[in-house]
Formats: C-alpha cells, structure tokens, sequence
C-alpha cells in the first residue's frame, strides 16, 4: 500500500470511528431514555451526513474500501501533474451569536 493509500485509509477511518460514537451515543441514550419511563419511548434516528450520498468519495466506509484504487489514481494524476481535487459540499451553519457561518466538505481523499 502507498503513501497516499495509507493516508486515505488513515482518515476515512477517523470519519468511521466519528460517526460510530455519534451512532453509539444515540444508542446509549435510546436505553437511557426507555429506562426511565414506562411509556413507549420513540426511537432516535441515527443520521448520516447528507453529502454522503451526493458522491461515493464523500462516503468514508466506501473509501476505505477502495483506499488503494484512489490513491493509486491521485499518485498517478500527481505524476502526470493533472491532478485537480474534487468540488467540496458548501452549506451554512448558525452562529450562537446571530449570522451565518459557511462550511465546506470535501471529500475524503482530498
């Protein structure tokens, strides 16, 4: 596996872990919640980002599946000094003081 591979892998695997403790938390205070009453609880909806679906390199668990294919491609596209990075996801967020704050996503490998 190359440099680039390993890199790839290295963060789609921090995206992964990210989301399975968010998933987890959920979990966790769906059980809470049902302990602590009697009545039928709804269940937490475990969300994922919704940019994971616009393109596959956004998708951390598909990246890290084809980690050594896309670094092989950008390592090659590099030496060919063709190498251009994919167009982030841009959306806004609100401030906790008013306004709003621009965020952009790009995918994994980028």
């Amino acid at each position: 596996m190359n440099s680039w591979a390993k890199g790839i892998s290295a963060e789609s695997l921090k995206l992964i872990r990210r989301f399975e403790e968010y998933a987890r938390a959920q979990a966790d205070e769906q059980r809470r919640r049902q302990r602590r009453t009697i009545a039928p609880v709804p269940p937490l909806e475990c969300r994922r980002p919704a940019y994971w679906k616009l393109a596959d390199g956004f998708n951390p668990y598909l990246v890290r599946a084809r980690a050594k294919r896309i670094g092989h491609a950008i390592q090659d596209s590099i030496r060919k000094k063709n190498y251009t990075p994919r167009n982030a996801v841009l959306y806004t967020v609100p401030k906790p003081g008013g306004g709003m704050r621009n965020v952009a996503v790009f995918q994994v490998a980028d």
